[in-house]
């Protein structure tokens, strides 16, 4: 099977990330696969699905202008769109970032985190949220972006004295931690979207 087949193909449960992320790199995408599931991420939570779409189009658009050769890859990040929006609606709280697999080094996928998370704050205020003016009575949200900068400013570095098994332990809780903050932001921008996904989604 060739690679553009490859990075064609999205399931339900998982996407080849090395093999997209490459993809995206070869044909000149400024920023890797994390930082563009973060940022898609915060656009679909405070615009839903069309918003989402328009995030890849328009960034498409960018990307070609500036001289890259991205148009190819629409449908593998079109579908990349899809697959989180159903999985942030859906009842199922399936929501994962898309991140390294587990068997690479633990410096790429602290890494790819910082940068996951550095996409959602800064595609959030992109999408045009912003939590210090917008309706956020319990802060939570604020809190949980404020969570996410922190993350994004400091990967978690794997030479420092922990030892493997609890730098692991320690990415793993970030990273459940991502997973959980974004269901809750797309949850508590529900009224903003207007939008009744979950219950329109079969």
């Amino acid at each position: 099977m060739s690679r553009g087949k490859q990075i064609a193909i999205v399931t339900e449960t998982t996407l080849a990330y090395d093999a997209l992320d490459e993809a995206l790199s070869s044909a000149g995408a400024p920023i890797g696969l994390a930082e563009i599931h973060g940022t898609l991420c915060a656009a679909i939570c405070v615009g839903g699905m069309d918003a989402g779409c328009l995030w890849v189009e328009d960034n498409l658009a960018q990307w070609s202008a500036a001289g890259s050769d991205v148009y190819r890859l629409q449908g593998p990040l079109l579908g990349l769109q899809l697959q989180t929006w159903q999985r942030l609606a859906g009842q199922e709280m399936a929501f994962v970032p898309l991140l390294p697999d587990e068997d690479d080094e633990l410096s790429k996928r602290a890494y790819a985190l910082s940068m996951w998370c550095h996409g959602f704050v800064s595609g959030l205020g992109l999408a045009g949220y912003d939590f210090t003016v917008e309706d956020d009575q319990s802060g939570e949200i604020a809190e949980i972006v404020g969570d996410f900068a922190q993350i994004s400013r400091a990967a978690l570095d794997a030479e420092e004295d922990l030892q493997d098994d609890q730098a692991e332990f320690s990415l793993a809780e970030l990273v459940e931690y991502v997973r959980v903050g974004v269901q809750i932001v797309y949850e508590e921008l529900s009224h903003r979207r207007g939008d009744l996904s979950r219950q329109t989604l079969h």
